[in-house]
Formats: structure tokens, C-alpha cells, sequence
């Protein structure tokens, strides 16, 4: 029997890594995750993997409906990357060519949390913080600058929020 080379998982794991370390400038800046914001090689790759896919669809090559609606809502493109990355080590069991399902994604990011909890406290108020505690959680993306330039709390670490 051959081995195929080329898998959904494995091919979406290394886009991810490639992205994630191309938006990690934006790691603190809290941006919509758009459609047309994805780079051209993950349409390129939705393509390869699902020949005939509308645009709009791109995401759903790679993730269920469900996961999909996480993945958008993720505070910007280098969170979106890293939790893309993290889910499909977490879909290690399943079929390498099936979608990442929303239960891998909700286990990556929660992986994120629990990854970086030693750095903060999820009952923290933030005007309460130093600036070196500010400065600490934004350089990890814990905390982020949105549009209005304020600091604003990342989701992903602070559930409540």
C-alpha cells in the first residue's frame, strides 16, 4: 500500500506554521479575520485539495461549518494561524484528510490558554496593571491594541470577556 504525501492535515499544519510566523507582527493588534485577507496559498491549497471550491468556502476545505465559525472569530490572523496549527495536532486520530472539527479548535485554543496562564490572571482588571504587566501580556498577545488604540482583552485568554 503507498502512503499518500500529501494530506489535508499535513499540508494545513505547514501553511499554518508559514502564516502564523508571517502575522506574528500582529500578534497585539486586534484585527477582523476576513476572507480576503488569507494569503493566495490558502485558496491555492483549498483548490488542490477540493478542486471546483467557491472562494467564500476556502475555510471549509479545512474545517467544519462549526470550526469555521470559531476560526472567525479569532481576535486576528496570527491567533487564526496558531489555533489552525494546534487543532490539527489535536485531529492526530482522526482521518488525515477529514476537516478539523470545532472540538480540535476549541482544544487548541483552550492548549493557548492554559499554555500561557502563569503570565496572567483571568479575574485581572486591567486598568489595575503596571505598565511592565501591560507590556508583558501585550509582547504575548494576551492582551490587545484594538483600532482605537486601547487595550482590550484577548478572548481566548480571558473567556469572559
Amino acid at each position: 500500500m503507498q502512503k499518500q504525501l500529501v494530506t489535508l492535515h499535513s499540508e494545513l499544519q505547514r501553511l499554518a506554521f508559514i502564516n502564523a510566523g508571517k502575522c506574528e507582527p500582529q500578534r497585539i493588534f486586534q484585527q477582523t479575520i476576513k476572507f480576503s485577507d488569507l494569503p493566495a496559498s490558502t485558496l491555492a491549497l483549498a483548490k488542490f485539495l477540493q478542486p471546483g471550491i467557491a472562494e467564500e468556502r476556502t475555510l471549509h476545505a479545512f474545517f467544519s461549518d462549526e470550526a469555521v465559525g470559531v476560526m472567525l472569530t479569532l481576535p486576528n490572523q496570527y491567533w487564526f494561524w496558531q489555533v489552525a496549527h494546534d487543532a490539527v495536532s489535536y485531529s492526530a486520530s482522526a482521518d488525515q484528510n477529514s476537516v478539523i472539527a470545532a472540538k480540535a479548535v476549541h482544544l487548541a485554543i483552550a492548549c493557548q490558554r492554559n499554555g500561557q496562564s502563569h503570565r496572567y490572571d483571568q479575574a485581572e482588571d486591567l486598568a489595575d496593571l503596571t505598565n511592565d504587566e501591560i507590556g508583558d501580556r501585550l509582547e504575548h498577545g494576551i492582551c490587545l491594541m484594538n483600532s482605537s488604540a486601547q487595550l482590550t482583552r484577548n478572548w481566548m485568554f480571558y473567556p469572559q470577556s
